[in-house]
């Protein structure tokens, strides 16, 4: 199920030129059958959700204590301390392990496609920009070093900032840092998979036609004087990198170029 649209408008006032466009696009799909491997529990199945759904383990916050690890359903991933993530028993049996994974919020693939442009020209001046955009997106934050510190001698990023201490147990938004392998805290949950949308400033363009009839005496048919930049702006929820690539790598440029285009 979806629907896709287009705009296009161009208008002049006077000397002044404009035009505005876009397109949106918004598609939601849902798995009706599958030839997926037997799972014991409903809740489990891929069948009936999105490509692309997140499934994994629901939290509801972190051990406080010792006394509050013990009144909890055991979790069979490792040995769990103050300060781990505390998760659901999802089915009920009094424990918590692979049989407890359900489908989590968001799904990796976005629901919706966006993008528009903008420009204006006045007496030769002008300016130009394209904006675009994914909606209804969720992403894993799992880059070694950023999201997940410490571990084989790593480095820790700010974003750990709001993690689980003893002074900070209440408010809290990440579990305890540990330079210890935990294979409890870094499982696909819910606190881990986050909004992935974003809307970024592709390029933007201010540039000066010379007149006609200073071209002419030039030489030439046409010359333009312009400053461009690309990849702008990102107006998203990850902050730390990228939103549309999380990998550890070559990081995405912001670039600017000052030229001047002539045409004969």
């Amino acid at each position: 199920m979806g629907i896709e649209s287009a705009l296009d408008w161009k208008h002049n006032i006077g000397e002044l030129k404009y035009n505005l466009g876009g397109n949106f696009s918004f598609v939601r799909n849902t798995i009706l059958e599958m030839n997926e491997a037997y799972r014991p529990y409903e809740s489990m199945k891929t069948t009936g959700h999105s490509m692309g759904q997140f499934f994994g383990y629901k939290s509801e916050g972190f051990f406080s204590d010792v006394a509050d690890i013990d009144s909890h359903p055991e979790q069979r991933f490792s040995e769990v301390s103050p300060g781990d993530i505390k998760y659901v028993d999802h089915n009920k049996d009094g424990r918590v392990d692979e049989f407890d994974i359900q489908a989590i919020k968001g799904t990796a693939v976005p629901e919706i496609y966006y993008a528009f442009n903008l420009g204006m020209e006045y007496k030769g001046f002008g300016f130009s920009a394209l904006f675009q955009g994914t909606a209804n997106k969720s992403v894993l934050l799992n880059t070694q070093d950023i999201f997940v510190p410490l571990r084989d001698n790593g480095n820790i990023s700010s974003f750990s900032a709001s993690r689980w201490t003893e002074a900070t147990k209440t408010t809290a938004k990440l579990p305890r840092l540990s330079t210890q392998e935990n294979l409890n805290n870094y499982k696909n949950n819910d606190i881990w998979i986050v909004n992935g949308s974003f809307l970024k400033l592709r390029n933007a363009e201010f540039y000066y036609n010379l007149p006609e009839d200073i071209a002419s005496k030039l030489k030439v048919g046409s010359c333009r004087f312009y400053i461009r930049g690309n990849n702008l702006l990102s107006f998203d929820s990850i902050g730390m990198m990228d939103p549309e690539y999380l990998g550890r790598g070559y990081p995405t440029l912001r670039s600017y170029l000052a030229g001047v285009k002539i045409s004969f």
